[in-house]
């Protein structure tokens, strides 16, 4: 291990988020990349505020960069080639080089710290002021250089103004938390925004368009109520109520969280029996598209050193998977 490499404050341990084929999306609204990655990003955004909090520069340089990322990345051994993040080096772009004092004059730049701060007085009011305010400061640098339209800038320079903000809150672990919990929100944001644009472009023609994919695909698409169907009769695994699931996380009055994904949160657990087991919270901001993908994933792992899944809860709106500790 390189204890000298910046990247060691927030290890990344990989989930099971990373077993079988890569979905791609784009995270943050921003990043191109792929499920299990965008897990990565979060805990390399997470060590670099640190490191801008005790150097004022957001990025690593080049040499420092390629001295620790792989090593960052090892965990994830084939999926990391799919990472795309061999360019979050100062210097590869205009967003990875502007120093802190550019960043601190831009006036919706200060609006994002004003708005993503005190996530305890109502955390969805809040996060949704923290995420509009974040997409303005990305746009509003984006502008600066001329560079709306390039979207690897858009990807760097929506990780430089995360990476700097959450550098604010690098010495409140709690802040900072809740910070990175509001983030997944920026991806339906960013969907927002193309689909009203699509709309101004050709209302009509999009439209038809929906119209005819929902004709040709809506036969062979099982409805969501399939979708719960097939969860309730998923061969082999438990189905916990929720007073289970509370009753296993809460244990002696103590909750104890394990770690956090793109998808939801891991608490440890303990069964009446004495049991010892990592239980996930999907977000509800997540479809049950999220829980189905674990599911059919993690059920077919059988593996000494990996977790296997052997129940779930869907109740009221609420989802959870239970898992083995290795």
């Amino acid at each position: 291990m390189n204890l000298s490499c910046p990247l060691n404050s927030f290890p990344y341990k990989p989930t099971g988020e990373c077993v079988g084929d890569q979905e791609k999306i784009t995270y943050w609204g921003s990043y191109p990349t792929t499920l299990c990655c965008g897990n990565v990003l979060e805990a390399l955004s997470q060590s670099l505020a640190l490191h801008a909090n005790n150097t004022s520069n957001i990025f690593l340089s080049s040499d420092q960069w390629s001295d620790c990322s792989n090593h960052f990345l090892q965990p994830l051994g084939a999926p990391a080639n799919s990472c795309r993040f061999n360019n979050l080096f100062e210097g590869s772009s205009r967003c990875s080089s502007f120093l802190p004092s550019f960043i601190n004059e831009q006036d919706s730049y200060r609006d994002a710290q004003g708005n993503c701060t005190n996530f305890n007085t109502s955390f969805d009011d809040v996060c949704e002021n923290c995420i509009n305010a974040i997409a303005n400061a990305r746009e509003s640098i984006l502008n600066h250089y001329q560079a709306n339209n390039n979207n690897t800038e858009r990807a760097i320079c929506g990780v430089a103004v995360i990476t700097y903000l959450a550098s604010w809150k690098a010495e409140d672990l709690a802040s900072m938390d809740d910070f990175y919990r509001c983030l997944p929100a920026l991806d339906k944001l960013g969907s927002a925004v193309k689909v009203a644009l699509a709309m101004l472009i050709a209302t009509v023609r999009l439209m038809l368009v929906i119209a005819l994919i929902k004709h040709v695909t809506g036969k062979n698409k099982p409805p969501k109520s399939a979708h719960l169907k097939e969860m309730n009769t998923w061969s082999g695994l438990y189905r916990f109520s929720r007073a289970e699931i509370k009753n296993a996380i809460n244990y002696h009055n103590e909750k104890k969280c394990l770690g956090r994904g793109s998808v939801g949160r891991v608490y440890k657990g303990v069964l009446p029996s004495g049991q010892v087991v990592a239980i996930k919270q999907i977000y509800k901001s997540n479809t049950s598209d999220s829980l189905r993908r674990e599911v059919k994933g993690l059920s077919r792992v059988r593996h000494p050193n990996l977790v296997c899944l052997f129940g779930y809860c869907i109740e009221d709106g609420e989802q959870y998977l239970g898992k083995t500790l290795s």
